[in-house]
């Protein structure tokens, strides 16, 4: 009888593994039928809105450690719930786990032997959580992960058992993150990837072997951003790419991985981005590519690869220093009338359709002896001065451009020739440009 009864329990936890999203399989680190140890119990879920219910937890269901259903944290009294020592026999939950709105819970400690959360996992609102480190040996979140509005939480760790997550990855509004350091192992996500209104982040360390993106990338009004640059494995993203509202972000260097964006490509409201080099090796989007509102970008250089057929629509847009334009993909794109542009508010070379074609036109800047197209400039090393040939250019506008994109310099061409006395030695991109050429 004894192990009829053994056998009974252990059918019910393979049927909960079945019938909860057949994710039996996902559950390595128990092994196929491993979670038959776990002892099944409140298939409709349970809230603990005290620190007497989580303290009582062993005792009320005693041998509990698989809740089938949702499991709530919302304390009723602010301030009642300290800590989650009483929820130590929990292995899993099969639904979803939201732990929310606490004001004195500083860790997780008492999840320690959690391993899996069958759908989503969500924790938002507690005032004093500095760390997640308790869930350590979380392997599985079946669904969606969220981490909002956590005041001092100051980074992820705890996380890095989780490889995969199936659906969305959200990180918003936490007012002491300054990294991602903890999600060190995650390799895709099968939705949406969003970094929105971290005021103290600075930069993305923790996402280095992220490889695939299913939906949007959203990296979205956090101030101190300055780097992308660990998410050098990132190779995909199958909707949206959006870049907007982060004034601190000098450029894009990280994203020189990525090959295919699904959707949109959005760079937008970035006041300090000078250079947009790093999605050269982006070959492919999937509808509007938008430039706009950033106002220390001097060049598209970056978006060169693009196939320009990929291109539905076409804004660039209020870039008052935007003046190289005449990448190969938006040569091309633009030779085509019926395709959809609106420029305008940008620098000259820059500031209408015409003006882009006409510096696709001059074939870009030849500063070696027998190359014809364009423009020679000559002497080239200069310890100065620098004539034109190729083509009256007398009244021009020149700028120079150092490797970091910021404009150091702006004179005038006079009898074909321009003075470089105010530079320093190095190397510089040359722009020149009038009503009819740019070079």
């Amino acid at each position: 009888m004894t192990h009829s009864v053994n056998i009974m329990k252990q059918l019910l936890v393979c049927s909960f593994i079945f019938f909860y999203g057949g994710m039996a399989a996902y559950f390595p680190a128990w092994g196929l039928c491993a979670p038959l140890k776990a002892q099944p119990c409140l298939p409709a879920g349970i809230t603990f809105s005290s620190q007497a219910a989580i303290d009582n937890f062993a005792n009320n269901y005693p041998g509990c450690t698989m809740i089938l259903g949702t499991v709530l944290i919302e304390e009723s009294v602010v301030g009642d719930i300290n800590n989650l020592h009483g929820l130590s026999p929990l292995v899993g939950i099969g639904r979803n786990l939201a732990i929310s709105g606490t004001y004195s819970l500083e860790s997780l400690a008492g999840l320690d032997n959690l391993l899996e959360v069958g759908e989503s996992l969500s924790i938002a609102g507690n005032r004093s959580l500095e760390n997640v480190e308790a869930l350590g040996q979380l392997s599985l979140v079946g669904q969606s992960l969220r981490l909002s509005s956590n005041g001092a939480l100051k980074d992820l760790k705890g996380f890095q058992s989780i490889k995969h997550v199936s659906q969305d990855l959200s990180i918003t509004s936490n007012l002491a993150l300054r990294n991602l350091s903890g999600l060190d192992s995650l390799q895709n996500i099968g939705g949406q990837l969003s970094l929105l209104s971290n005021p103290v982040l600075t930069n993305l360390v923790g996402l280095s072997s992220l490889t695939s993106i299913g939906n949007v990338l959203e990296i979205f009004d956090n101030p101190l951003l300055q780097s992308l640059s660990a998410c050098g494995q990132l190779r995909t993203v199958g909707g949206d790419l959006i870049i907007d509202r982060n004034p601190s972000l000098l450029n894009l260097r990280g994203l020189e991985g990525l090959q295919e964006v699904g959707n949109f490509l959005q760079i937008v409201n970035n006041a300090s981005l000078n250079n947009i080099n790093g999605l050269l090796g982006v070959t492919q989007i999937g509808d509007l590519l938008q430039v706009y509102n950033n106002p220390s970008l001097t060049s598209l250089t970056g978006l060169d690869s693009i196939d320009h057929q990929s291109i539905k629509h076409l804004a660039l847009l209020s870039s008052p220093n935007l003046n190289l334009c005449s990448v190969k993909s938006l040569c091309d794109y633009l030779k085509d009338p019926d395709n959809g542009a609106a420029i305008d508010g940008n620098l000259a070379g820059c500031n209408s359709r015409q003006e882009i074609l006409a510096s696709c036109a001059g074939n870009g800047l030849n500063s070696r002896p027998g190359q014809t197209k364009g423009i020679l400039l000559f002497p080239n090393p200069t310890t100065g001065l620098v004539k034109i040939k190729g083509r009256a250019m007398n009244g021009a506008q020149v700028m120079v451009i150092d490797s970091a994109g910021r404009i150091l310099y702006r004179t005038e061409v006079e009898e074909d020739s321009f003075q470089l006395q105010q530079i320093a030695a190095g190397f510089f991109t040359v722009r020149i440009w009038n009503d009819q050429h740019s070079f």
